[in-house]
């Protein structure tokens, strides 16, 4: 009787983890880059933008996570932010790159029950500091801001799956920083002209 009752739940088990498999997994090549060429740049009144890296490179990215996210930041700066010519200077500050990992029990109750599936859940925190410096009057302006995603992806998909996935969670977390920026240009800095 108890081997029958075993041998029914390890059925449902493998049913419902198969019924749970997301789609298939890319087919082994890498996954294109996030270039942010679909941004229109933004010509600044400035001499220069340049990006700085303040956070800890180290020891803040969980174990897990693929997506260099320091030179992604770079990247969105550098296609975004473009010195059109004035005095002032652009500074860009990368204060808080932070990706941390937490282990969770699936929703699969009968999955949680064989202890056969878990998420992984990343907590990703980016902090940046804009500033806009005049070297003739020594006046700054600008503003600090962070955003935070959560992203859980399952224990049980290949390489190349959790890096789509945490791409696809950047490309929103993106979104929210582009808004922030462009907010920061309009009313803070003032826009000499979209495009190059």
């Amino acid at each position: 009787m108890r081997l029958n009752t075993f041998l029914m739940l390890l059925v449902l088990a493998s049913v419902s983890l198969a019924a749970c498999q997301s789609n298939p997994s890319p087919d082994g090549k890498p996954l294109a880059n996030m270039t942010f060429s679909h941004l229109q740049p933004l010509r600044l009144n400035a001499a220069s933008v340049e990006v700085q890296n303040q956070s800890q490179p180290t020891g803040n990215i969980a174990e897990g996570f693929l997506v260099p996210l320091d030179e992604m930041v770079r990247a969105y700066v550098q296609r975004r932010l473009i010195a059109g010519g004035g005095d002032p200077s652009v500074n860009v500050m990368i204060e808080k790159i932070a990706v941390t990992h937490e282990r969770k029990a699936s929703k699969n109750s009968i999955a949680n029950y064989l202890d056969l599936a878990y998420q992984d859940q990343y907590k990703v925190d980016i902090g940046l500091h804009l500033n806009m410096r005049d070297p003739l009057t020594g006046s700054e302006r600008g503003r600090r801001f962070s955003v935070q995603r959560s992203m859980n992806i399952s224990e049980h998909v290949s390489v190349a799956e959790r890096e789509k996935r945490q791409m696809e969670g950047l490309e929103e977390m993106f979104r929210q920083i582009d808004q922030t920026v462009v907010d920061i240009v309009k009313n803070d800095f003032g826009i000499v002209a979209f495009g190059l």
